[in-house]
């Protein structure tokens, strides 16, 4: 998120909805991620979060009055990046809509020529009005970016449509409306972690992988614009909730999935460590021994398979290799697994925050050592680069 958010503006509407509590954790989050941040408080917003605590943490750039000197509808839609409403009630996205500017926060929507934001969070039967929807399609339709809301408990005590997301959600949306969206209409395949080929019921042989170099791939092709698909095996990292995920367990299951939906994508990034063997199963559970002998077959080589299709999509391998001929077995896979590139990665960088190795495209080669968000972001530009 730093990467994007480090010296933006960020200019927050809070309107007057119990969701507003959040915000000081919101203003919080976006300064540790470098942003710097103003609030506009609207009257009824001043019921549910305090003017003063907001003071605090933006260090006085708290804004409730149009007329306390000067024109800052003006002056803070001209200074700042975003606007971000949070939350929206219906009560404002229906005067932003209809053209109605009777207060500071509605006043500086319709004077912000840069990316706007809104958070809708009011009750259900509000949220599915069609005065509300109609106001919605319409916004959409003059450039608001508007965040569907979450399900679950609301202010009334029942369950439904109408929260306020989680604010690591609302993060990653105000940090993708400041990125530069360079892969906004654009699908992305993902696939990360583990396979895990089951031995008995209770065991597996598995490779060693923490997720991490796909869930960092992902994160930064979805805060370019993409729309993301992250399968994920096996992991000990984090998945953000932001990110659209399902699970695989062994290599079969993971070919399944990808042969029925990657024709679908215009990008597939096979990070996932496949086990190149699987056991003959016993449906039973195989007793201690002194000495156990596996038989072990050889998996499906999916990327090999991915290469056969008459409709592929750009796509980026990876490998871990032995540092001493690292180069010549990355270059051989990338041929023989028709990918566009090759990711080939020392042994060393299994489960560890950098990674070292290689580079591979068609003809040439670039050694790089850097963390693995690092690299996640050097490959999106590097593909966009190849595909344009």
């Amino acid at each position: 998120m730093k990467r994007v958010l480090r010296n933006k503006k960020i200019l927050i509407g809070v309107s007057g909805g119990i969701a507003a509590y959040k915000i000081p954790e919101i203003v919080r989050t976006l300064q540790k991620n470098g942003a710097e941040c103003s609030v506009i408080l609207t009257e009824n917003g001043a019921r549910f979060v305090s003017k003063y605590t907001l003071d605090i943490l933006t260090e006085g750039k708290v804004y409730i009055d149009m007329f306390s000197g000067g024109l800052p509808h003006i002056k803070l839609a001209e200074e700042n990046d975003l606007l971000a409403i949070i939350p929206a009630t219906y009560n404002v996205i229906g005067k932003i809509a209809s053209g109605i500017a009777d207060d500071l926060l509605t006043t500086i929507a319709a004077a912000f020529k840069k990316g706007k934001i809104l958070f809708p969070s009011m009750n259900t039967s509000m949220l599915e009005n069609p005065v509300f929807e109609k106001n919605v399609q319409y916004l959409k339709s003059i450039g608001y970016e508007i965040v569907e809301p979450d399900e679950g408990e609301l202010a009334c005590g029942k369950s439904g449509k109408g929260r306020l997301p989680d604010i690591e959600k609302i993060i990653f949306h105000i940090t993708r409306c400041l990125s530069d969206n360079i892969f906004k209409n654009k699908k992305v395949l993902i696939t990360a972690g583990a396979t895990q080929e089951n031995i008995d019921p209770v065991r597996v042989i598995t490779n060693n992988s923490s997720g991490k170099m796909g869930i960092e791939i992902a994160n930064a092709f979805a805060l370019l614009g993409a729309d993301v698909l992250l399968l994920m095996g096996s992991h000990s990292v984090y998945i953000p909730g932001y990110l659209n995920v399902k699970e695989f367990k062994n290599s079969e299951e993971l070919y399944s999935i990808l042969m029925e939906n990657v024709n679908d994508f215009d990008i597939l990034v096979m990070a996932a460590a496949v086990s190149d063997f699987k056991p003959e199963y016993s449906s039973k559970k195989i007793k201690r021994e002194k000495m156990l002998n596996l038989k072990l077959s050889p998996t499906i080589d999916i990327l090999k398979e991915i290469s056969k299709l008459s409709k592929k999509p750009f796509i980026v391998g990876f490998c871990v290799e032995d540092e001493e001929n690292i180069v010549e077995e990355g270059v051989r896979k990338m041929k023989e697994k028709g990918c566009n590139i090759m990711v080939a990665n020392t042994i060393e960088t299994i489960g560890s925050e950098k990674t070292k190795g290689y580079i591979l495209l068609d003809k040439n080669e670039n050694y790089f050592e850097m963390t693995k968000e690092e690299l996640a972001w050097h490959l999106t530009s590097l593909i966009w680069q190849l595909l344009h």
